[in-house]
């Protein structure tokens, strides 16, 4: 998975703080929460709401990519394309890890 917020107020979204909140519905499933999978993080357009995000991941028993992308206005094109190179080796590096991590435990489980 990959979360995004936008920053509001130094705090993540409501819509994404609403969406976390469901996943309590997953607190009786084995594996409970989402122990076993992974999640990426990204914020728009200021990375104070990490910690918010992290603190979530923890409690969700999920496995936290160990990059986060912060984006901002000035790293997109009119046409909303990236046009900063080092932002979008970020955004690579990020899904890398997150692949690695799935290729990872679907070898464990077999």
């Amino acid at each position: 998975m990959i979360w995004a917020s936008p920053t509001y107020h130094g705090a993540i979204s409501g819509v994404v703080k609403n969406a976390l909140d469901f996943m309590e519905f997953l607190s009786d499933d084995e594996p409970p929460y989402l122990q076993g999978r992974a999640v990426g993080l990204m914020t728009i357009p200021d990375p104070t709401t990490f910690a918010a995000m992290i603190n979530a991941v923890h409690e969700l028993r999920a496995w936290l990519a160990p990059t986060q992308v912060t984006l901002s206005r000035q790293h997109f094109t009119a046409e909303l394309a990236l046009n900063d190179e080092r932002t979008q080796r970020r955004l690579t590096r990020l899904v890398n890890e997150l692949l690695d991590f799935a290729k990872a435990n679907i070898k464990l489980k077999v």
